[in-house]
């Protein structure tokens, strides 16, 4: 799955995939892990630091989230910060799970 973005954001950033810019913060991607979770979020990383800095400049890291069709609404009416911060206060954490109910 990871793997599967990573590839999705190299063809962005290389203008492959239209006139759309790198996934970032907030920003929600189409894919089926399981019945339950079928849309990956990206968000500030909870569980490690948000970046790090190099020569060359800053490296922002991004955390992986699985959501379900209910998550993905709310996130759409809401926002995607809002929804973060549903899924750590009662799932304990961002992490994906194909079985976890959804939060909202």
């Amino acid at each position: 799955m990871l793997q599967t973005l990573m590839a999705y954001n190299l063809l962005l950033v290389a203008g492959k995939m239209g006139d759309y810019p790198p996934l970032y913060y907030g920003h929600r991607v189409p894919l089926n892990l399981s019945d339950s979770i079928n849309t990956m979020m990206f968000t500030q990383p909870s569980n490690f630091p948000g970046g790090f800095s190099i020569k060359s400049g800053r490296v922002d890291l991004l955390q992986v989230v699985g959501i379900t069709s209910a998550e993905l609404e709310f996130a759409k009416k809401a926002s995607s910060d809002e929804l973060k911060e549903l899924i750590v206060s009662n799932a304990g954490g961002l992490f994906t799970s194909k079985d976890r109910v959804s939060v909202v």
